[in-house]
Order: structure tokens, then sequence, then C-alpha cells
């Protein structure tokens, strides 16, 4: 992997035969913090009153005050953090960056500013009156099971919203959009249409395409009628996010699949925004296969997960399988509460397995949205068939998202050694409409942190931004206290510990990424990421981890947010 340093030293007593100060003595230690209680994420997990020692954006040396005190030089700077707590930064392994960036600037439609569908109606309008004739007016974050009407805007309220623009509406999920007419007349969507390989478009009673769309495969038609964002428009959508992002103490962030939306500029995005200094934390950049020609024979360029430095590198090929199942698009075992409907399966079986088995040859991480239980075993079939034809060594898999499983698919998990990459906000945010569409029997099987974590699989916390807020704090407060927005309690027999939430977010992050080695615990020789926080969350009530605020974010040793 990228600039792996193995073999580094592996702790401050072993440098120099113990001696720190004889061993900083060939070293510039340009910071030291102090003054605080520090999390170091190594086993066990506890907080103690340590001094850090920063050298070249490395970690020198982690000690009590007096030992580290006698590697000051003149010029080292001194940061007191009186009394707060300090551990290494977050890492969050699996959200849409750059989506992120540009709805920063889109019709926000959450929860949080729209109740019903008058509200959202008058949103739109509000923007239509500020944005050119036949421009798009593109909307995010809406759910129709949080509205008072608990139902989507219909394509004939849309067109009186917005008569001289296209509108596209991207549910919370992001695996449902709404539009109105003009958008299906400029992506070609007429009566005539048939459904496209991986989704589907929702008919009316005439059976015509009624302006929603399930699943990629029909968001697709509508994405390539929308003009793609530049490289440097992208960059600008990057730095938007960052600002977000280390002001919560993420210093690390996987994309799931630059991209996402079909736009081929998305990659190029983000070196643009790494050589403009736009791109503050580091970014493990997936790559969504259906985008882009990645193998030498599409005439792709041939390069794999690994290439890149430590600000930014490739990360794994991304494949979409089904949806969510707030939108009943998740593809079930056993139908839909109250249906007789399983959901969708995005991907033709024998298609997806050709494609997975030609990137884990090329090199690649392979990650997998599976969130439904047959979804999940059709995926873990494919892993077993190509691994037991081509096995290698710590391959690092993934299944994204990982959420209606059962005891046997787990259990092939762990054999596989597939790693989990979770979403507990979802739990939160999503949790209630979970209850109504798959029933309690299996929510007893939804995001079992607990028990993949005892069968040994890794499991890695992400948010998938902008599916849901965010917040890595209020994301490891609903891995531990597993509460629905509605005050409902998802699979209680799933509540994991606080020192299991934060291995979410560092060490297991980490590990995803193939960045154990320099990221994820505080050590000497490991990247100086390191977040400081106003609570200690080990000392705390678990309710209140959701409270947490970050004071300060260094990435390298620099210091790149405070409050």
């Amino acid at each position: 992997m990228p600039y792996s340093r193995k073999g580094a030293t592996q702790g401050i007593n072993e440098a120099d035969g113990g001696n720190i100060v004889k061993a900083a003595r060939k070293v510039r230690i340009k910071t030291i913090l102090t003054g605080g209680v520090v999390i170091t994420m190594e086993d066990p997990v506890e907080a103690h009153e340590l001094d850090i020692a920063i050298s070249d954006g490395l970690i020198f040396a982690v000690g009590t005050r007096e030992e580290i005190a006698g590697l000051k030089e003149a010029d080292t700077k001194i940061i007191d953090v009186g009394g707060q707590t300090i551990m290494p930064g977050l890492i969050d392994s699996h959200n849409h960056m750059t989506l992120f960036g540009h709805n920063l600037k889109a019709v926000n439609l959450s929860p949080s500013h729209i109740s019903n569908i008058e509200e959202l109606l008058y949103s739109l309008r509000k923007r239509a009156e500020e944005t050119k004739p036949g421009d798009w007016i593109k909307a995010w974050a809406m759910d129709e099971t949080r509205l008072a009407e608990k139902r989507y805007p219909t394509k004939a309220e849309l067109d009186e919203a917005c008569p001289n623009n296209p509108v596209s509406i991207m549910r919370t999920c992001m695996h449902v959009m709404i539009v109105n007419s003009r958008a299906m007349e400029l992506a070609g969507i007429t009566a005539t249409c048939s459904n496209p390989p991986g989704g589907e478009l929702v008919r009316d009673e005439q059976d015509c395409p009624n302006g929603i769309l399930f699943e990629l495969g029909a968001m697709n038609l509508i994405d390539k009628a929308i003009p793609h964002a530049t490289p440097e428009s992208c960059a600008d959508a990057l730095e938007r996010a960052s600002g977000v992002y280390v002001s919560e103490g993420i210093t690390t962030t996987s994309e799931a699949g630059a991209g996402w939306t079909g736009n081929p500029n998305e990659t190029a995005g983000f070196q643009v925004a790494c050589q403009r200094g736009q791109l503050t934390p580091r970014v493990c950049m997936g790559i969504m296969e259906s985008t882009y020609n990645l193998f030498p024979k599409d005439k792709g360029t041939g390069l794999f997960t690994g290439f890149g430095n430590d600000a930014l590198w490739i990360g794994a090929i991304k494949f979409v399988a089904d949806g969510g199942i707030g939108a009943r698009t998740a593809y079930m075992s056993k139908p839909y509460e109250g249906s007789d409907y399983c959901g969708v399966l995005a991907e033709d079986p024998a298609s997806l397995k050709e494609r997975m088995e030609i990137a884990h040859k090329a090199g690649f991480q392979i990650s997998v949205h599976a969130i439904g239980d047959k979804t999940i075993e059709i995926v873990l079939d494919i892993y077993e068939d190509i691994l037991s034809r081509y096995p290698r060594h710590d391959h690092r898999h993934r299944i994204e998202h990982m959420a209606v499983s059962r005891p046997d698919l787990l259990d092939r998990m762990k054999k596989l050694n597939i790693t989990a990459v979770v979403q507990p906000g979802f739990i939160y945010y999503l949790g209630d409409s979970w209850i109504s569409n798959i029933g309690t029997e299996r929510l007893k099987n939804t995001v079992a942190i607990k028990t993949m974590m005892e069968k040994g699989i890794t499991v890695a916390a992400s948010s998938d931004r902008p599916v849901t807020d965010g917040n890595p704090w209020y994301i490891m407060w609903a891995a531990v206290v597993r509460k629905t927005i509605g005050g409902n309690t998802i699979s209680p027999e799933e509540y994991i510990s606080v020192q299991d939430a934060l291995k979410l977010y560092t060490v297991n992050g980490a590990y995803s990424h193939f960045a154990e080695d320099r990221l994820g615990t505080i050590r000497s020789e490991k990247y100086a990421d390191l977040i400081v926080l106003d609570q200690n969350p080990l000392a705390i009530d678990p309710t209140l981890l959701k409270d947490i605020q970050v004071k300060k974010t260094f990435i390298n040793g620099e210091l790149v947010f405070e409050c």
C-alpha cells in the first residue's frame, strides 16, 4: 500500500536503546501537545495523562510530561490543551465527499429544514426565482417518511413550482430520484421507455413514467442530461466539504465511489483540489466501476488500489448491487412488510461476478454496496467463488452497509475475511422507516455490529454522507445507544461499548484502508493526525457521546481547525 513504513519504531522507549532524549537530538521537535489526557487507541483503550512530541509531521514520542519536556528545543511550539482529551483523528470509511460539497450549494430538503410538501415546494420556488430559466435545480436529503403527507411530491407539483427549470430531487438514501417534466424531456424519458438495466421507472395509472426513479440504472438517465461539473468545480466542492469534515475531527475519509453520478471529472477534481491545497483531510479515493474504464483490456490506465501518496490515493473499486431499506429497494430474501415486493437487485449476478473477478485480478480492493440479505448472499457467493480460484493474501475486500444480515451470512463473511463498513447513524435517522418496512424479526440482524465484532469480522464505521448528517459523534453515539429519531430502540442486543465505537472510527477504519501502519492510533512514527475534544468520551455518560465538540484538529502535526 502507499508509503507503508513497516518496521518503523514500535514505541518511544525502543528508540536509541530507550533514550528518547538521545533519539530526539537527531530530529527537530516542532510541536509538543501537553496538559491533556490521551486516548492512544492502543489496547486496552484507556485515557492517561500523557504528552505528545511531533516532528516532521509524525508522532515522535508519547510519554509523561517529564519525559517529553526533555525534548523541547528553543523553537518548539508548546500547545497546552488545558485538561482536554487528545485522540487519533477520525476516519470516515464511506462517504460521498464531492457530492456533499456540491449539495452544500443545492436546495436542502432534509427533515431539519422541511416538514411537509408545501414547504418543499416553497423552497424549490424560491430557488427558481434565483435561477436562470433552463438551468437545473437540484435538491437533496428529502425523506418522505418524515413529511406530514408521507409521500413524494408529484411531477405535477414540481412542474407548477418550477415551470421553467428542470428539477431533480435526491431522496436521502441516494437510491431514489424525483424529477419534473422538464427533466424527463431532457433525459428522453417518455411513455414508451422501458426500465433500464439496474433501475426502475415508476409508472402512473396510465402506465407512463411518473417522475420517480429507483436505483442508479434509472437515475443515470437524468444524470446524463445534467451538464457535468468540471474538475475545478469539483475541487471547489471538496474545499467546502473539507471545512466541515475537519471541524468534526475527520482527518481521513474514504470517497465511496468517485463518479457516483456518472461524472468522469470527479477523479480529476480530487487531484486538482489536492494540488491547490483545497483538500484538507487525507482521501482514499474509491472509484465507481460503472463510470470509468480502469483496466488495460478496456484501454484503462491499469492503476489499482494503493496508487498515490498519503494525501490522496486510489482506494477500492465500487459496485452497487441493490438499494435501501427506507425506499424498499434493498433486495431481500423475503418480501417487505405488507407486500409481495422484495426490492431491486441492481446488478445481474453473472455480470457482477465477471466484473468483480476482473477487478480482483487487476489488484483492486473491492467494495460492494449490499443492504438486503439476499444481495449480501449473492455478493458473498461471488467473493467465495473468486477467492477460491484466485486466492489473494490480505485482499481486505469489503461489503458496504451490510445492513440486513443473517447468522449464516456472518459466518461466511468471517471465513472469507470480508470487512464490513457500516453506518450506525442510519439507525437514528432512518430506523423508524426500517421498523415499518422490514419488521422486528429482521431488525434483530440489522447493523449487527456487536455480533460481527464478536465473530472476529473487522467492522469500520462511516456516515455515507450526504445520505444523513455525517457528524461522527452522532454516529458513534448511535452505535452505542441504537435509538431512532422517533425514540424507538433497534435490536438492543447489539449495543456496543464506547471503546468499540471509537475503534470503528480509528483502528478499524485504518485497517479497512491498509493504513494501520500509519493511522488509527497514537504511536511513534505514525502520522500526527490528532484531535482535541472538550470531553473525554471514556469518562462521560455514553448517552452524551453525541454532544462532544472538537476543539482542535491536526493533520501532519499542523493545526487545520480550531474553535
